[in-house]
């Protein structure tokens, strides 16, 4: 124990975000999480885990949208490592799911916190920068969106592994960096990891003139050489990445470019730039009318002081690199702004891969980091040079000006301040407008500026001073997160322990269909609060509808434009006989003119056929990658499976491959000879399963090196 908190000891440090992160989000054990997280990251992760726990890959969802490759969906979490073993060691429920969002919160806290020991600030300051991360308002505002923060925890990873890199050419730290890399696009939003690739493209070039410049051509050839061994190291690691986005370009409706209009849409309003003071400001039911935007993509709060730490740095530390930290924060939060600045619009139009993604205000993730790290020299400089008296005079100033704001907003409505504190205090307030919450909030942080200029002016020890500092900081962002959380975090009129038992009230292994008609299966589930869609993963139905980002260019044209056909097909249950099967060049004619039936069907047929048959079926098994069906057939018919035709699913009589059909335009369809036979339909795309296990492969080899490499070190060590 005494080794564990040693002076020079990180674990004190690892423990004390693990415990900070743990306390700040204490609510998850009580209350389920909101919102996205419910509605699509919790069915998906679910669907993974069973899907691995029954031993075959996470390949197909046949559940939503009549079917779709979720081995494909790059935020479904289906080739995450993380998602992989909470899945098929614990299953997901409510508290899973929470487990998993709170565990991405301290690593974040762990990569500010080693990115900051790289750049050789000490342990403590590192510590509470990395805090400042992970209680920020990215961290919060966006806490529905898992693959959003699974970015941001890795991004401080990436960028320290990096530099590491280009301070100590190594096999090691070329390894680190290629592992922290591939869980970024494994797990985490694709747009973080392109404004990555940019990022470190432009840092390697510059640190490779640099030290051109500098002569030292031999560190150069050794930094290309191992850069290259990385990129050599993550093309295997994300086979299945690389493939999967391959196979599904022709299909998916986001494979061409978004317009412009489409990828500004979620921007960070300028007004969003209060929440760097009081971020409950931001957090108010109609976000829509005051900002038009989305509630998660305004917050870009880190802290109040260590926002004064960040300004201190900038007047006081004569240093390029904060310089240029400054200017790439200021660069990203003005791209955050979408149509009020026109940098996202400059970077759709003319940088490959910015026309591939919605939301500007991701952008506000670097800002905020960045910012933070800045923030580390302010405090730096605080402790070296304790120096009060610029501290005292910004916290003062700051103070005045918030009291000055309150005031004005006094000036024009009424601040029900007394009523928002009995209300509103930590938990959702439906009445609470921007004036309001922004006063509200800001006499918290009045109240923390006056206890920082008191321990400022009258302690004198200066450790005491500089540990009082640090308290100071974390207790206004632990308060910070409290007041924010139930608006965009957790449900505090759900129940968790109610939403896990609503959960457990389905079976989790996969049940057979219930032989009722599609359009029927949502209306059948038993639904509850804050279960409310995708519900048919739940009970393993299969529904035309689904809430999902992925969406199939052929379930797309189905529901565009074909919407009387949908609604006449789904009348019937996933597997079906049709009683007169046309030919597909008559689809078009028939539909203009309206004679199609729900028991008609469209095959690759060269005449009408007239289904006379006597056919009675039994499906025997429907799991994701495989159905099975017994039937008898007085003769010949058709049988229609309806997930949609996308390649790689192969059809069986009888152990026999057999021509899968298209049927309907959009699904399979098999024709059935006379007698008893068994069918099975299997999805099989051996690429893809092929890059699965090259890529399972070489995560399991890179953490056993990485873990021999670590083992040597201590071993020469000690």
């Amino acid at each position: 124990m005494k080794r564990l908190f040693r002076k020079n000891s990180d674990s004190k440090y690892i423990l004390l975000l693990l415990l900070i992160s743990l306390l700040s989000f204490s609510d998850l054990l009580f209350h389920p999480m909101k919102w996205d997280m419910i509605d699509y990251f919790l069915p998906m992760r679910r669907l993974i885990g069973e899907t691995l726990r029954s031993g075959n890959l996470p390949l197909w969802n046949p559940y939503i949208m009549l079917g779709q490759p979720i081995y494909a969906d790059p935020q479904s979490g289906a080739w995450y490592p993380i998602a992989w073993i909470l899945g098929s060691i614990f299953g997901y429920n409510i508290f899973t799911i929470s487990f998993e969002y709170v565990l991405h919160v301290f690593l974040a806290g762990l990569g500010v916190y080693l990115l900051l020991k790289t750049l050789n600030f000490e342990r403590k300051i590192a510590f509470t920068m990395g805090v400042a991360y992970m209680l920020s308002g990215f961290f919060v505002g966006n806490g529905q969106h898992l693959s959003w923060i699974i970015a941001g925890t890795w991004l401080p990873f990436v960028i320290s592994s990096y530099l590491k890199l280009y301070l100590k050419i190594n096999i090691e730290n070329s390894l680190k960096f290629s592992f922290f890399v591939a869980l970024i696009f494994s797990g985490g939003y694709p747009a973080v990891g392109f404004i990555l690739f940019y990022i470190l493209l432009i840092s390697s070039i510059f640190l490779i003139i640099r030290r051109l410049r500098n002569r030292e051509k031999k560190e150069v050839r050794k930094h290309i050489k191992f850069i290259s061994i990385s990129m050599a190291i993550i093309l295997p690691i994300l086979a299945i990445f690389f493939v999967s986005n391959i196979e599904i370009l022709p299909h998916v409706t986001r494979a061409s470019s978004l317009t412009k209009e489409s990828a500004l849409t979620g921007h960070f309003h300028p007004k969003g730039l209060l929440s760097l003071i009081a971020p409950l400001s931001v957090h108010i039911p109609n976000t829509w009318d005051v900002f038009g935007t989305d509630l998660s993509m305004i917050n870009a709060y880190f802290g109040l002081i260590v926002l004064i730490f960040a300004i201190v740095a900038l007047l006081k530390i004569k240093d390029k690199k904060v310089y240029y930290l400054f200017v790439l924060a200021l660069l990203f939060i003005l791209t955050a702004m979408g149509v009020y600045t026109g940098i996202r619009g400059f970077l759709f139009d003319y940088i490959p891969l910015m026309n591939y993604f919605r939301f500007p205000s991701i952008f506000r993730l670097f800002f905020i980091l960045f910012m933070v790290i800045i923030s580390a020299y302010g405090l730096q400089y605080f402790k070296e040079k304790n120096s009060n008296k610029l501290l005292i005079i910004l916290s003062s100033a700051i103070a005045l000006a918030i009291t000055g704001t309150i005031v004005f907003f006094r000036s024009y409505t009424y601040l029900n301040l007394l009523d928002t504190a009995k209300n509103g205090i930590f938990k959702y307030n439906e009445n609470i407008f921007l004036e309001q919450a922004f006063s509200f909030n800001a006499l918290f942080q009045l109240t923390i500026l006056l206890l920082l200029i008191l321990v400022l002016i009258f302690i004198k020890n200066r450790k005491l001073g500089f540990n009082l500092t640090i308290f100071i900081i974390i207790a206004e962002l632990f308060i910070s997160t409290k007041l924010t959380s139930p608006y965009t975090v957790y449900d505090e009129f759900m129940s968790a322990a109610e939403s896990k038992n609503y959960l457990n009230s389905f079976e989790k292994k996969f049940s057979l269909p219930n032989g009722e008609a599609i359009a029927l299966q949502t209306e059948i589930m038993k639904k509850q609060t804050p279960f409310w869609r995708n519900l048919t993963m739940y009970n393993h139905q299969v529904s035309n509808s689904g809430f999902t980002p992925f969406v199939l260019g052929e379930h797309r044209e189905l529901n565009d434009n074909f919407t009387d056909f949908r609604d006449s097909i789904i009348q019937n249950s996933v597997v079906y006989i049709p009683e007169k099967v046309y030919p597909n060049s008559l689809f078009k004619n028939s539909y203009e003119k309206g004679e199609i039936s729900s028991k008609d069907a469209f095959f690759n047929v060269s005449d009408i056929f007239e289904n006379s048959a006597s056919v009675e079926f039994q499906i025997l098994k429907f799991t994701p990658n495989k159905i099975e069906i017994v039937y008898n057939a007085s003769s010949d018919a058709y049988l229609i499976l309806q997930q949609h035709n996308y390649p790689h699913w192969r059809a069986k009589i009888d152990d026999k491959t057999v021509p899968l059909e298209q049927a309907n335009i959009f699904f399979m369809g098999i024709k059935l000879p006379s007698n008893s036979h068994k069918v099975v339909f299997e999805f099989k795309p051996k690429l893809a399963k092929t890059a699965f296990y090259i890529s399972a492969f070489s995560w399991i080899l890179i953490v056993l090196l990485l873990l021999f490499l670590r083992l040597k070190k201590a071993k020469m060590l000690n």
